[in-house]
Protein backbone atom coordinates (compact mmCIF):
# COMPACT_ATOMS: atom_id res chain seq x y z
CA UNK A 1 0.00 0.00 0.00
CA UNK A 2 1.40 3.40 -0.96
CA UNK A 3 1.61 6.37 1.36
CA UNK A 4 -1.21 8.04 -0.58
CA UNK A 5 -3.45 5.02 -0.06
CA UNK A 6 -2.64 4.93 3.66
CA UNK A 7 -3.42 8.63 4.02
CA UNK A 8 -6.70 8.08 2.21
CA UNK A 9 -7.64 5.00 4.20
CA UNK A 10 -6.94 6.32 7.69
CA UNK A 11 -9.75 8.93 7.81
CA UNK A 12 -12.18 6.35 6.48
CA UNK A 13 -11.12 3.85 9.16
CA UNK A 14 -11.51 6.51 11.81
CA UNK A 15 -14.98 7.33 10.57
CA UNK A 16 -15.90 3.64 10.67
CA UNK A 17 -14.61 3.37 14.24
CA UNK A 18 -16.56 6.48 15.17
CA UNK A 19 -19.75 5.07 13.67
CA UNK A 20 -19.21 1.79 15.51
CA UNK A 21 -18.63 3.61 18.80
CA UNK A 22 -21.83 5.63 18.49
CA UNK A 23 -23.79 2.60 17.32
CA UNK A 24 -22.77 0.65 20.41
CA UNK A 25 -23.49 3.69 22.58
CA UNK A 26 -26.98 4.03 21.07
CA UNK A 27 -27.72 0.34 21.68
CA UNK A 28 -26.44 0.66 25.26
CA UNK A 29 -28.58 3.74 25.90
CA UNK A 30 -31.66 1.96 24.56
CA UNK A 31 -30.92 -1.04 26.79
CA UNK A 32 -30.52 1.19 29.85
CA UNK A 33 -33.75 3.03 29.04
CA UNK A 34 -35.57 -0.30 28.70
CA UNK A 35 -34.11 -1.51 31.99
CA UNK A 36 -35.18 1.71 33.69
CA UNK A 37 -38.76 1.96 32.47
CA UNK A 38 -39.42 -1.78 32.18
CA UNK A 39 -37.74 -2.88 35.40
CA UNK A 40 -36.34 -0.28 37.80
CA UNK A 41 -39.34 1.98 38.37
CA UNK A 42 -41.82 -0.88 38.81
CA UNK A 43 -41.08 -1.27 42.54
CA UNK A 44 -38.94 0.23 45.33
CA UNK A 45 -36.99 -3.04 45.63
CA UNK A 46 -36.08 -2.95 41.96
CA UNK A 47 -34.91 0.64 42.32
CA UNK A 48 -32.41 -0.62 44.88
CA UNK A 49 -31.26 -3.33 42.47
CA UNK A 50 -30.84 -0.73 39.72
CA UNK A 51 -28.76 1.49 42.00
CA UNK A 52 -26.60 -1.50 42.95
CA UNK A 53 -25.98 -2.04 39.24
CA UNK A 54 -25.04 1.63 38.89
CA UNK A 55 -22.58 1.38 41.77
CA UNK A 56 -20.91 -1.78 40.46
CA UNK A 57 -20.75 -0.34 36.95
CA UNK A 58 -18.98 2.83 38.07
CA UNK A 59 -16.54 0.90 40.25
CA UNK A 60 -15.76 -1.51 37.41
CA UNK A 61 -15.38 1.34 34.91
CA UNK A 62 -13.01 3.04 37.34
CA UNK A 63 -10.88 -0.08 37.66
CA UNK A 64 -10.94 -0.55 33.88
CA UNK A 65 -8.87 2.61 33.35
CA UNK A 66 -5.66 1.79 35.24
CA UNK A 67 -5.81 -2.01 35.03
CA UNK A 68 -7.14 -2.92 31.60
CA UNK A 69 -6.05 0.22 29.75
CA UNK A 70 -2.87 1.08 31.61
CA UNK A 71 -1.85 -2.31 32.99
CA UNK A 72 -1.42 -0.92 36.53
CA UNK A 73 -3.07 -2.96 39.26
CA UNK A 74 -4.68 -1.07 42.12
CA UNK A 75 -6.63 -2.93 44.80
CA UNK A 76 -7.55 0.06 46.95
CA UNK A 77 -10.90 0.69 45.26
CA UNK A 78 -12.86 0.30 48.47
CA UNK A 79 -11.07 3.47 49.61
CA UNK A 80 -12.11 5.42 46.50
CA UNK A 81 -15.65 4.11 46.82
CA UNK A 82 -15.69 5.28 50.45
CA UNK A 83 -14.32 8.71 49.48
CA UNK A 84 -17.39 9.44 47.38
CA UNK A 85 -19.85 8.11 49.94
CA UNK A 86 -18.36 9.82 53.00
CA UNK A 87 -18.01 13.11 51.16
CA UNK A 88 -21.76 13.09 50.56
CA UNK A 89 -22.49 11.99 54.13
CA UNK A 90 -20.23 14.55 55.82
CA UNK A 91 -21.27 17.46 53.61
CA UNK A 92 -24.96 16.57 53.81
CA UNK A 93 -25.27 15.68 57.48
CA UNK A 94 -22.65 17.90 59.12
CA UNK A 95 -22.34 21.08 57.08
CA UNK A 96 -24.60 23.68 55.52
CA UNK A 97 -22.91 23.47 52.13
CA UNK A 98 -24.95 22.55 49.03
CA UNK A 99 -24.96 18.76 48.75
CA UNK A 100 -23.92 18.95 45.10
CA UNK A 101 -20.41 20.14 46.07
CA UNK A 102 -19.81 16.74 47.67
CA UNK A 103 -19.54 15.16 44.22
CA UNK A 104 -16.34 16.95 43.11
CA UNK A 105 -14.98 16.81 46.66
CA UNK A 106 -15.34 13.04 46.72
CA UNK A 107 -13.76 12.69 43.29
CA UNK A 108 -10.87 14.96 44.31
CA UNK A 109 -10.23 13.05 47.55
CA UNK A 110 -10.28 9.73 45.69
CA UNK A 111 -7.89 11.07 43.06
CA UNK A 112 -5.49 12.36 45.72
CA UNK A 113 -5.59 9.00 47.52
CA UNK A 114 -4.78 7.26 44.23
CA UNK A 115 -1.95 9.71 43.60
CA UNK A 116 -0.46 8.97 47.03
CA UNK A 117 -0.78 5.22 46.46
CA UNK A 118 0.74 5.59 42.99
CA UNK A 119 3.70 7.63 44.21
CA UNK A 120 4.30 5.25 47.12
CA UNK A 121 4.32 2.20 44.84
CA UNK A 122 6.22 3.65 41.90
CA UNK A 123 8.99 1.05 42.03
CA UNK A 124 6.73 -1.93 42.75
CA UNK A 125 5.15 -4.34 40.27
CA UNK A 126 3.33 -7.63 40.13
CA UNK A 127 2.54 -9.34 43.43
CA UNK A 128 4.26 -6.66 45.52
CA UNK A 129 2.23 -3.88 43.87
CA UNK A 130 -1.03 -5.77 44.37
CA UNK A 131 -0.20 -6.43 48.02
CA UNK A 132 0.81 -2.82 48.70
CA UNK A 133 -2.36 -1.35 47.19
CA UNK A 134 -4.51 -3.92 48.97
CA UNK A 135 -2.91 -2.92 52.29
CA UNK A 136 -3.64 0.73 51.47
CA UNK A 137 -7.31 -0.12 51.01
CA UNK A 138 -7.34 -2.12 54.25
CA UNK A 139 -5.75 0.81 56.09
CA UNK A 140 -8.46 3.18 54.86
CA UNK A 141 -11.18 0.72 55.91
CA UNK A 142 -9.59 0.36 59.36
CA UNK A 143 -9.52 4.14 59.72
CA UNK A 144 -13.16 4.45 58.66
CA UNK A 145 -14.43 1.71 60.95
CA UNK A 146 -12.41 2.44 64.10
CA UNK A 147 -9.52 4.91 64.19
CA UNK A 148 -11.40 7.78 62.56
CA UNK A 149 -14.75 6.99 64.18
CA UNK A 150 -15.15 10.54 65.49
CA UNK A 151 -15.33 11.73 61.89
CA UNK A 152 -16.83 8.74 60.09
CA UNK A 153 -19.19 7.47 62.79
CA UNK A 154 -17.29 4.19 63.01
CA UNK A 155 -19.35 1.02 62.74
CA UNK A 156 -22.58 3.01 63.20
CA UNK A 157 -21.91 5.03 60.05
CA UNK A 158 -23.60 8.31 59.23
CA UNK A 159 -27.31 8.90 58.71
CA UNK A 160 -29.54 11.85 58.08
CA UNK A 161 -28.23 12.57 54.59
CA UNK A 162 -30.73 14.92 52.93
CA UNK A 163 -32.07 14.50 49.43
CA UNK A 164 -30.07 16.16 46.71
CA UNK A 165 -31.74 19.31 45.44
CA UNK A 166 -30.58 21.24 42.37
CA UNK A 167 -32.31 24.43 41.18
CA UNK A 168 -35.37 23.60 43.23
CA UNK A 169 -35.66 20.04 41.85
CA UNK A 170 -35.47 17.32 44.50
CA UNK A 171 -33.77 14.14 43.33
CA UNK A 172 -35.99 11.35 44.63
CA UNK A 173 -35.10 7.67 44.24
CA UNK A 174 -36.54 7.33 40.73
CA UNK A 175 -34.69 10.40 39.47
CA UNK A 176 -31.44 9.33 41.15
CA UNK A 177 -31.55 5.96 39.41
CA UNK A 178 -32.20 7.67 36.07
CA UNK A 179 -29.24 10.01 36.62
CA UNK A 180 -27.13 7.03 37.72
CA UNK A 181 -27.93 5.14 34.52
CA UNK A 182 -27.07 8.23 32.50
CA UNK A 183 -23.78 8.62 34.39
CA UNK A 184 -22.85 5.00 33.63
CA UNK A 185 -23.63 5.54 29.95
CA UNK A 186 -21.66 8.79 29.74
CA UNK A 187 -18.59 7.39 31.52
CA UNK A 188 -18.56 4.25 29.36
CA UNK A 189 -18.97 6.32 26.20
CA UNK A 190 -16.18 8.73 27.18
CA UNK A 191 -13.84 5.85 28.00
CA UNK A 192 -14.70 4.15 24.72
CA UNK A 193 -13.82 7.33 22.82
CA UNK A 194 -10.71 7.88 24.96
CA UNK A 195 -9.52 4.34 24.30
CA UNK A 196 -9.21 5.10 20.57
CA UNK A 197 -7.93 8.67 20.94
CA UNK A 198 -4.23 9.52 21.02
CA UNK A 199 -3.97 9.75 24.85
CA UNK A 200 -5.73 6.40 25.18
CA UNK A 201 -3.43 4.83 22.61
CA UNK A 202 -0.48 6.15 24.62
CA UNK A 203 -1.83 4.54 27.78
CA UNK A 204 -2.33 1.23 25.98
CA UNK A 205 1.14 1.40 24.47
CA UNK A 206 2.57 1.96 27.93
CA UNK A 207 0.79 -1.19 29.10
CA UNK A 208 1.96 -3.28 26.16
CA UNK A 209 5.58 -2.08 26.09
CA UNK A 210 6.85 0.58 28.52
CA UNK A 211 10.18 0.67 26.69
CA UNK A 212 8.50 1.38 23.36
CA UNK A 213 6.30 4.02 25.01
CA UNK A 214 9.33 5.79 26.45
CA UNK A 215 11.09 5.61 23.09
CA UNK A 216 8.04 7.22 21.49
CA UNK A 217 8.21 10.10 23.97
CA UNK A 218 5.27 9.03 26.13
CA UNK A 219 5.61 10.27 29.74
CA UNK A 220 5.05 6.82 31.21
CA UNK A 221 5.16 7.80 34.90
CA UNK A 222 2.70 10.64 34.41
CA UNK A 223 0.44 8.39 32.34
CA UNK A 224 0.39 5.81 35.13
CA UNK A 225 -0.49 8.38 37.78
CA UNK A 226 -3.18 9.99 35.60
CA UNK A 227 -4.81 6.63 34.89
CA UNK A 228 -4.81 5.78 38.60
CA UNK A 229 -6.33 9.14 39.52
CA UNK A 230 -8.95 9.03 36.76
CA UNK A 231 -10.05 5.53 37.72
CA UNK A 232 -10.32 6.51 41.39
CA UNK A 233 -12.41 9.59 40.58
CA UNK A 234 -14.81 7.50 38.50
CA UNK A 235 -15.09 4.90 41.27
CA UNK A 236 -15.93 7.59 43.81
CA UNK A 237 -19.15 8.27 41.88
CA UNK A 238 -20.36 4.81 42.87
CA UNK A 239 -20.15 5.80 46.53
CA UNK A 240 -21.77 9.15 45.78
CA UNK A 241 -24.88 7.57 44.26
CA UNK A 242 -25.19 4.91 46.98
CA UNK A 243 -25.04 7.54 49.74
CA UNK A 244 -27.59 9.76 48.00
CA UNK A 245 -29.88 6.81 47.36
CA UNK A 246 -29.85 5.26 50.85
CA UNK A 247 -29.43 8.54 52.80
CA UNK A 248 -27.10 6.73 55.21
CA UNK A 249 -23.81 4.82 55.03
CA UNK A 250 -22.23 2.03 57.10
CA UNK A 251 -18.53 1.29 57.42
CA UNK A 252 -19.03 -2.40 56.59
CA UNK A 253 -20.06 -1.41 53.07
CA UNK A 254 -16.48 -0.37 52.35
CA UNK A 255 -14.62 -3.51 53.31
CA UNK A 256 -12.11 -5.00 50.91
CA UNK A 257 -14.51 -7.74 49.78
CA UNK A 258 -16.00 -5.48 47.14
CA UNK A 259 -12.64 -5.09 45.38
CA UNK A 260 -12.45 -8.78 44.53
CA UNK A 261 -15.93 -8.63 43.02
CA UNK A 262 -15.33 -5.68 40.74
CA UNK A 263 -11.92 -7.03 39.70
CA UNK A 264 -13.66 -9.69 37.61
CA UNK A 265 -16.49 -7.62 36.14
CA UNK A 266 -14.61 -6.18 33.11
CA UNK A 267 -13.21 -9.63 32.34
CA UNK A 268 -16.68 -11.18 32.42
CA UNK A 269 -18.10 -8.58 30.07
CA UNK A 270 -14.99 -8.31 27.91
CA UNK A 271 -11.89 -6.16 28.41
CA UNK A 272 -11.79 -5.08 24.75
CA UNK A 273 -14.28 -2.31 25.55
CA UNK A 274 -15.38 -0.30 28.61
CA UNK A 275 -18.90 -1.54 27.92
CA UNK A 276 -17.67 -4.93 29.11
CA UNK A 277 -17.46 -3.52 32.64
CA UNK A 278 -21.13 -2.48 32.44
CA UNK A 279 -22.15 -5.90 31.11
CA UNK A 280 -20.17 -7.57 33.88
CA UNK A 281 -21.97 -5.45 36.49
CA UNK A 282 -25.35 -6.40 35.00
CA UNK A 283 -24.34 -10.07 35.07
CA UNK A 284 -23.33 -9.80 38.74
CA UNK A 285 -26.68 -8.26 39.69
CA UNK A 286 -28.61 -10.88 37.70
CA UNK A 287 -26.69 -13.76 39.28
CA UNK A 288 -27.22 -12.31 42.76
CA UNK A 289 -30.95 -12.09 42.11
CA UNK A 290 -31.02 -15.61 40.67
CA UNK A 291 -29.27 -16.94 43.76
CA UNK A 292 -31.85 -15.30 46.02
CA UNK A 293 -34.72 -16.79 44.00
CA UNK A 294 -33.09 -20.22 44.07
CA UNK A 295 -32.25 -19.77 47.76
CA UNK A 296 -28.67 -20.67 46.99
CA UNK A 297 -25.34 -19.17 48.09
CA UNK A 298 -24.82 -16.02 46.02
CA UNK A 299 -21.01 -15.98 46.08
CA UNK A 300 -20.86 -19.65 45.04
CA UNK A 301 -23.23 -19.12 42.10
CA UNK A 302 -21.40 -15.99 40.99
CA UNK A 303 -18.02 -17.67 41.37
CA UNK A 304 -19.10 -20.75 39.43
CA UNK A 305 -20.67 -18.73 36.62
CA UNK A 306 -17.61 -16.46 36.46
CA UNK A 307 -15.29 -19.45 36.23
CA UNK A 308 -17.32 -20.94 33.38
CA UNK A 309 -17.31 -17.67 31.44
CA UNK A 310 -13.59 -17.13 31.91
CA UNK A 311 -12.80 -20.70 30.79
CA UNK A 312 -15.26 -20.99 27.89
CA UNK A 313 -15.24 -17.34 26.80
CA UNK A 314 -11.78 -15.81 27.41
CA UNK A 315 -12.87 -12.66 25.58
CA UNK A 316 -15.91 -12.27 27.83
CA UNK A 317 -19.50 -11.88 26.67
CA UNK A 318 -18.53 -9.07 24.30
CA UNK A 319 -15.92 -11.36 22.76
CA UNK A 320 -18.47 -13.99 21.78
CA UNK A 321 -20.79 -11.26 20.50
CA UNK A 322 -18.01 -9.78 18.35
CA UNK A 323 -17.07 -13.23 17.02
CA UNK A 324 -20.69 -14.00 16.15
CA UNK A 325 -21.08 -10.65 14.40
CA UNK A 326 -17.87 -11.11 12.40
CA UNK A 327 -18.91 -14.60 11.33
CA UNK A 328 -22.33 -13.39 10.24
CA UNK A 329 -20.80 -10.43 8.37
CA UNK A 330 -18.34 -12.68 6.51
CA UNK A 331 -21.08 -15.07 5.51
CA UNK A 332 -23.29 -12.21 4.41
CA UNK A 333 -20.53 -10.78 2.23
CA UNK A 334 -19.85 -14.22 0.80
CA UNK A 335 -23.51 -14.72 -0.07
CA UNK A 336 -23.63 -11.28 -1.67
CA UNK A 337 -20.51 -11.97 -3.74
CA UNK A 338 -21.97 -15.25 -4.96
Amino acid sequence: MTSTQIATALPRDRRVLGVQTWTVAAVALAALALAYFGFAVTSPYRLDIAMTFTMYSLLALGMYVPLFLGGNIDLAYNAYYAAGAYSVALVGARTHLPLLVAVPIGALIAAVLALVVGLATTHLSGFHLALATMLAGLAVYRWISSTGAEITGGADGIGGIPRLEVLGVEFDRELLVAVGFLAVWLVALCLSRFRRALPGLSVRLNRASPAAAEAAGVPTRSMKLMSLMSGAAIASLGGTFIALMNQFILADSFSHDIVFLILFLPMLGGIASPWGAVIGAALLVLLNEASSLLEGPGPLIFGGASLLILILLPGGLLGIAATTWSTWARRSRGSFDD
